[in-house]
């Protein structure tokens, strides 16, 4: 197998997002950001030199979609994991190229929701929309229903997996290896999680993060 034990474990067992270097460089960013009076006055002092040219779009409560988030707290959080912002958006941007085959439509933009801290580390993630039979991860998915997975590699996913909707990835992805089908759908997938971002629609292509 392509993936093997240690792969799911490392990955299934990460901080997702908030390790020391995070809040470290959160407390940096707040500390900046002190006597902000607007979330863009916050961006504009804590975002990366590198996303001053770029557009970001962020959903806020009413489904509107605005240039900065909607806080001042919220601009330190997505300001405080430019690593994970970056790598999760080319992460999203290559599985759903490699769900094109099984329906998804390409997207070329990502938009960003928030999700609550403490229900993050809690292990209740963001839920993901689905659109039953009809959606490209379940189409991929069923695929390989019937593919073998080692017995190991199968408890090791539903002893660290965070929540239920993380063990159906992470399956799928066990199954879709075990199968050598190649390229695996479910490979970026997985490793968004392990980043500390969570999908949320393929179409729109929207993505979250702790707050």
């Amino acid at each position: 197998m392509l993936f093997g034990l240690e792969w799911y474990r490392a990955r299934l067992s990460t901080t997702h997002g908030t390790d020391g270097a995070f809040h470290a460089l959160r407390a940096e960013k707040r500390s900046r950001c002190e006597g902000a009076q607007s979330a863009e006055e916050a961006w504009e002092l804590c975002a990366p030199g590198s996303w001053r040219d770029r557009a970001f779009g962020f959903v806020a409560t009413d489904g509107s979609v605005a240039a900065v988030p909607s806080t001042v707290g919220r601009v330190v959080a997505f300001c405080s994991r430019p690593e994970s912002i970056e790598t999760g958006e080319t992460l999203a941007r290559e599985l759903v190229a490699r769900l094109v085959a099984h329906g998804a439509e390409a997207q070329s933009s990502v938009r960003w929701r928030f999700w609550p801290e403490d229900l993050w580390k809690m292990g209740a993630l963001p839920p993901m929309r689905w659109s039953g039979e009809e959606s490209p991860l379940v189409r991929a998915g069923a695929l390989v229903k019937e593919a073998a997975v080692e017995p190991a590699i199968v408890r090791e996913i539903e002893t660290r997996s965070r929540d239920r909707l993380m063990v159906s990835i992470a399956l799928w992805c066990a199954r879709w290896d075990a199968a050598r089908v190649e390229p695996n759908p479910f490979e970026p997938l997985v490793e968004l999680y392990a980043m500390g971002v969570a999908l949320v629609a393929l179409s729109p292509l929207e993505l979250a993060i702790a707050d």
